[in-house]
């Protein structure tokens, strides 16, 4: 059995070092996303007054006007509101929500004394169920305007794709040396862009509109810079 086929062997039975490392590296990096994630939640919820969420909504709507144009702010709204409505809202999901963390005053009597020593804290859920579902209503609003920037990104994004590997053939026809430092960093940076948009839907404050064309400012710089000195292909 040669070297090769040793290898192949010891990957398959896990037994490689090499393949167990970046199993757990991607494990690991999976457990963090999820984690993130799990925590924006859990601030989302934390976070959410009913007047903290119209407040954030207000001031992007105000200030998608100003990025995107009237016409584009309009239908980012409609189509927030519309699918919220189609998503939540007609399958009981609202409903549902209070159904099960707020109990009706006839539960709360049953209950007897344990109803009565804990209003406040159904005060409390109540309003923050109302803020989450408010700022739930507020992701469906950035997605819409996440749609918009894409549109007018995806141009760029090809033709940097196929100018950087342009450039590479050139550098392959005239003895030019592709830079690994450069195509492993921009790697790192382009898997980074991709979980951005994740962690951006789901802030539990308000974000300025323009931080889309931010964002997909610096994505076809990345993937300009990747394939220029993509090491394989």
């Amino acid at each position: 059995m040669d070297g090769c086929d040793a290898r192949l062997v010891a990957s398959h039975r896990g037994d490689d070092p090499g393949v167990n490392a970046i199993v757990i590296e991607n494990g690991g990096i999976n457990w963090t996303v999820l984690g993130l994630l799990f925590l924006e939640v859990v601030l989302l919820f934390a976070l959410a007054t009913p007047e903290h969420a119209r407040n954030a909504r207000a001031s992007e709507a105000r200030a998608a006007i100003s990025v995107f144009g009237e016409d584009r702010a309009e239908r980012a709204l409609h189509f927030a509101s519309t699918n919220f409505h189609r998503h939540i809202v007609e399958k009981n999901i609202e409903e549902r929500s209070y159904q099960i963390f707020v109990p009706t005053d006839e539960n709360r009597e049953r209950a007897g004394r344990v109803g009565e020593m804990t209003p406040w804290l159904f005060v409390w859920v109540r309003d923050r169920l109302e803020g989450f579902w408010a700022m739930v209503l507020g992701i469906y609003h950035r997605a819409a305007l996440l749609g918009f920037a894409m549109m007018i990104a995806v141009p760029v994004i090809w033709v940097s794709l196929v100018d950087g590997l342009v450039e590479r053939k050139i550098r392959i026809f005239t003895d030019g040396v592709s830079t690994p430092v450069f195509y492993h960093g921009a790697k790192g940076v382009f898997s980074i862009l991709l979980l951005a948009p994740l962690f951006i839907l789901a802030l539990p404050f308000s974000v300025s509109p323009s931080i889309w064309y931010a964002w997909l400012l610096i994505l076809p710089i990345v993937i300009w810079v990747s394939s220029r000195n993509v090491q394989e292909l």
